[in-house]
């Protein structure tokens, strides 16, 4: 986490590649998780962070499922 602001603007300056399979495995898995829903689709993305920019190769899908809320519940925060 950048601790200052010069290190918040290297960091707007970084270049992010993303592997064609990330892309593909990110939309499979929102595909057979979670298209035509409303529900949430979590996963990890996996990479290399470095001077020269910030490389993710991998990436998995993870299951993310909401606890239940009785109705009473149902939009209260707290």
């Amino acid at each position: 986490m950048p601790a200052t602001t010069s290190e918040t603007l290297d960091l707007v300056d970084r270049t992010v590649s993303v592997a064609p399979m990330v892309l593909l495995s990110v939309a499979d898995h929102y595909g057979r998780s979670a298209e035509g829903t409303k529900k949430r689709v979590v996963g990890v993305l996996l990479g290399q962070n470095d001077s020269k920019g910030i490389r993710v190769s991998n990436s998995f899908g993870g299951a993310f499922s909401r606890p239940t809320v009785p109705a009473w519940r149902d939009g209260v925060e707290g």
